[in-house]
């Protein structure tokens, strides 16, 4: 598991590693909250990448249009987070992430 504080920590991984699963708080990481999520299925290998999405936020709707796997809303338990982490792990690729349209990267 590795831990991010920053959008760019987290693209600079995304980028160089082979990443399972994704956990995001859309507003820790900046004023575009969503748009990182954008920038992540335009790497070709997170293109299908499941994406659990934990907030104080109820933006389940929006979360499912982003192709979120999941949504959860803080506080979440530990025990409720690695049932969540369990089950999207084991979905198929084709359910985790709905194909749309990539942005550029330099958005």
């Amino acid at each position: 598991m590795l831990t991010c504080t920053s959008e760019r920590a987290a693209w600079e991984i995304m980028r160089g590693r082979q990443v399972d699963v994704l956990v995001l708080e859309p507003t820790a990481l900046n004023d575009e909250r969503w748009g990182f999520v954008d920038r992540i299925r335009s790497l070709e290998a997170s293109n299908t990448l499941p994406i659990i999405v934990c907030s104080t936020l109820d933006a389940r709707r929006q979360g499912a249009e982003m192709g979120a796997a999941a949504y959860l809303i803080k506080p979440v338990s530990p025990q409720e987070l690695a049932a969540t982490l369990a089950a999207v792990v084991r979905q198929p690729a084709a359910k985790t992430a709905p194909q749309r349209p990539r942005p550029p990267l330099d958005q």
